[in-house]
């Protein structure tokens, strides 16, 4: 990841006060200390582009979101995924339902 993008994430971390975009779920922002290891990867902060570089977004804080790995990595091994505020509705619902993150 680059510096750019690093400093972008923990932006998004600190103006979503530490929780991710889709489910809300308080997250870590990764640092190389060995106490990382003993963190749940699953709710480790990544970045997320609203509108994907693919697709002409830009890498600028207002297209960069802070995500958990679970809800990043889910989203992008969908087939066909879903638009960033399709899918945080679509998280939202699952989690009302219990149906999110396995142990809720």
């Amino acid at each position: 990841m680059s510096n750019h993008l690093a400093h972008l994430r923990v932006l998004a971390f600190d103006a979503q006060q530490g929780r991710c975009y889709y489910c809300d779920h308080a997250l870590w922002l990764p640092t190389s200390k060995a106490e990382d290891k003993t963190k749940p990867a699953r709710y480790c902060c990544t970045a997320e582009h609203l509108v994907a570089v693919s697709e002409g977004g830009r890498t600028t804080q207002d297209n960069i979101v802070a995500a958990c790995f679970y809800c990043n990595t889910t989203r992008h091994r969908a087939v066909r995924p879903l638009p960033p505020p399709k899918y945080r509705v679509r998280v939202q619902g699952r989690l009302q339902r219990g149906l999110w993150h396995g142990h809720r």
